[in-house]
């Protein structure tokens, strides 16, 4: 694989990981945790608290 190919790899690579876990965009991390947070509020419960 040439240098040119490899720098492309490395960026797909690259923003594929943001994507997926990113603190600073719109990943399916963030989108995850926010949803769990709406549902930990709209259900009520204390995330804090021992089950």
């Amino acid at each position: 694989m040439g240098p040119a190919r490899r720098h492309v790899a490395e960026e797909r690579v690259t923003r594929f990981t943001a994507a997926l876990a990113g603190a600073r965009v719109d990943s399916c991390h963030r989108v995850w945790f926010e949803l769990h947070e709406d549902l930990i509020a709209t259900l009520g419960l204390d995330r804090h608290a021992h089950p």
